[in-house]
This record gives C-alpha cells, structure tokens and sequence, in this order.
C-alpha cells in the first residue's frame, strides 16, 4: 500500500478507534464525576440516595445507556432520519457517483423483468426517477 492511501486510514482508523473506545469512557467518567461532585454531594436529598460515588457510578452505568439506546430507538424512528439520510447521499460524491449509477441498470432491468411478469413496479420505478434525477444532480454540481 502506498503512502497516498496509507496516511488517510491511518486518519480515519484513529478518528474511529479515538471517538469510539476512548472518548466515550472518558466523557462518561467525567460527566459522572461532575454531576455527583457538583450536584449530587451539594444536595441533601441526593446525597442520601446515593452516599458514595461508586453507588452513583453503578447507578449511572446502569441507566445511562440504557436511556441512550432510548433515544437512539426514538431518533431512527422520527421522520427526522429520513432528511438526515437523504442529505448524507446528496453530500457523498461516492454514493452520489458510484454506487447511485452503478445500481441503475440493474434495477431497470429488475423492472423490465418485473414487468413482464405482471406485477406492478409503479413505486419502483418511481424510485428509478428520483435516484436518476439525484445521480444527475450530484454530477452537475460536482463538475
């Protein structure tokens, strides 16, 4: 492997292994430590429930991620996600130029097929236009 594409996974290998195993458990020890050191102890009612920063530690590794998967379930399940993903597609120049025009030809030709058997492929080939239209977007902004 040359140098050219070397230093670029290097890059992305590191953003990946630094934003996902080492940050995550530093920012919750922290976020943890703050909130019980500056919250929890200065509040009578708190500092009864919970004595000690160990039994707040448990507590917050236990609820924690559990009220994180929550949101990430409400998140992926709001009409929001689908701008969010139509904007990842617009903005990728891969997806947009490669894998978009790529996956055309065969999805005309699933309809043909389709077609030929009698079914209906009107929302197919709806979805035929659209990607058309994008992959035509994407290559006149892009040059």
């Amino acid at each position: 492997m040359n140098m050219k594409r070397l230093v670029p996974r290097l890059i992305y290998y590191f953003k990946t292994g630094y934003i996902q195993y080492v940050s995550y458990p530093v920012g919750f020890l922290s976020f943890a430590s703050n909130v019980f050191y500056l919250a929890v102890s200065s509040i009578p009612s708190l500092k009864e429930v919970f004595p000690s920063f160990h039994l707040f530690l448990v507590f917050s590794v236990i609820s924690i991620p559990a009220a994180s998967i929550g949101f990430g379930y409400f998140h992926y399940k709001r009409p929001m996600f689908q701008a969010e993903q139509d904007i990842q597609v617009e903005s990728s120049s891969y997806s947009r130029d490669v894998i978009l025009p790529s996956g055309l030809p065969a999805a005309k030709i699933l309809c043909r097929l389709a077609r030929q058997h009698g079914l209906d492929v009107s929302e197919y080939e709806a979805q035929i236009k659209k990607s058309e239209e994008l992959s035509k977007r994407g290559r006149s902004t892009n040059g």
